[in-house]
């Protein structure tokens, strides 16, 4: 069975995954100018003039005439091309003819931090989410001031309130890390680094950072006794951060209390992922079989999913509603599969039909390991991938209609072998 991974989803060809997987790799008015006729009769050519000089543009200064928008352009102007000084200047003059301008005391803020002048910066940048709470750059830049001085908690309280305001706003995150890391909050710091590069992709220092999340990672999972609670997850709140934007045949959504999957396509399968990232760990999940045939359905757990160039590599560790198992995975662009066996395995451990099944996966180290309902199904040694994220994975075989709901997600730590 091929896949080819197509925003969180990949979609294959096969006969049935229970029989040995062969696979193949399949987004002016023109105004005439009012003249003003005097009489011509008394003038029989016009006035001798000198040639004009080309002198350059005038330096511009803090006491020209200019209107306020216009003194903002040019203090704008200054302060990208690092004259600070000469930005202050205009925005001093600016500010005493129009006291109320939030985007200019951000802009003051920025220059008098620049200019080593904290306080002076902090001020003005207070004074700018007076003026406009929902101004992020003002609170991020305040928070750059508050580090500088060694404020850290009131540092992040800004960075929080910058992404409340734009989510999106990848310096925050890529700052906010940095500062946990000082907190030794490595958890956090890892998850800011990783949404960081979700947002900035073609980051200029993408592999420093990715070695900084593997190193963070190592640090968490060292800390953390085995089975320690890691993370869990009982969707309850819509914004926990799972994926959900799976390919046009999948709905991916927060729904009856849990999170729930449904393929509408026959033979294909697709992925969500937790914005939890692990190496050595222990995932459990509840899943339940909600619509579709019970022998054209698989399901279960992904972990260490890397995703790179829009391609998506991971380990699977899936059952189906008619009471098959197996753990399988996708690397480097080529076929999915199972490595467990060459094909799936039935076991009266997995409970058929429209019922729950506690499903966890073990990777540890090189060993791969499923469990179903407590019992022990298969374990296996793979070296491929060595850390990632954690997820969820629904696919069917040659009917469409899957619809699976799970719930309770958790990840434990677990001792490397």
């Amino acid at each position: 069975m091929g896949f080819v991974v197509v925003q969180g989803a990949f979609v294959y060809s096969l006969t049935r995954m229970k029989k040995p997987v062969i696979a193949y790799l399949v987004i002016a008015l023109l105004f005439l100018p009012a003249c003003l006729f005097s009489d011509l009769a008394t003038r029989s050519q016009p006035e001798a003039r000198s040639a004009p000089t080309a002198t350059g543009a005038p330096a511009i200064t803090a006491t020209a005439k200019l209107a306020v928008e216009d003194k903002y352009s040019a203090a704008l102007d200054a302060a990208n091309s690092g004259a600070w000084d000469q930005a202050t200047a205009l925005l001093d003059a600016l500010l005493a003819e129009t006291p109320v301008h939030a985007q200019a005391y951000l802009l003051r803020g920025r220059a008098q931090a620049a200019l080593g002048n904290n306080e002076q910066a902090r001020a003005d940048l207070s004074t700018a989410i007076d003026q406009d709470e929902s101004l992020a750059a003002a609170y991020f830049e305040r928070a750059q001031v508050y580090r500088r001085e060694g404020n850290t908690e009131a540092a992040l309280a800004d960075l929080d309130r910058a992404i409340e305001i734009v989510p999106s706003y990848a310096a925050a995150y890529r700052l906010r890390a940095d500062l946990q890391v000082g907190l030794s909050n490595f958890t956090a710091a890892r998850l800011d680094l990783e949404v960081y590069l979700t947002l900035v992709p073609n980051a200029p220092d993408r592999m420093q950072i990715e070695n900084q999340i593997a190193q963070l990672l190592a640090a968490v999972e060292a800390s953390a006794g085995d089975g320690e609670l890691l993370h869990s997850d009982d969707f309850s709140d819509p914004a926990s951060g799972w994926y959900s934007n799976g390919f046009e045949q999948a709905v991916m959504e927060y729904a009856q209390d849990g999170y729930r999957i449904t393929l509408n396509s026959a033979s294909s399968g697709a992925w969500a992922y937790s914005g939890q990232s692990f190496s050595n760990v222990r995932l459990e999940i509840t899943a339940t079989k909600l619509a579709g045939p019970d022998d054209s359905n698989w399901y279960g757990l992904v972990c260490r999913l890397q995703t790179v160039e829009g391609r998506a590599d991971f380990y699977a560790f899936i059952i189906s509603s008619d009471g098959y198992y197996g753990i399988g995975k996708h690397v480097n662009g080529g076929p999915f599969g199972l490595i467990s066996a060459d094909r799936m395995q039935f076991s009266n451990a997995v409970i058929q039909g429209e019922n729950t099944n506690l499903v966890a996966a073990e990777c540890v180290g090189n060993r791969l390991t499923i469990y179903v309902n407590g019992v022990l199904l298969a374990e296996v040694e793979d070296n491929d991938l060595a850390g990632g994220q954690a997820g969820l994975i629904v696919g069917t075989f040659t009917e469409p209609g899957a619809q699976i709901l799970f719930d309770d997600f958790a990840a434990y730590a677990a001792t490397s072998q």
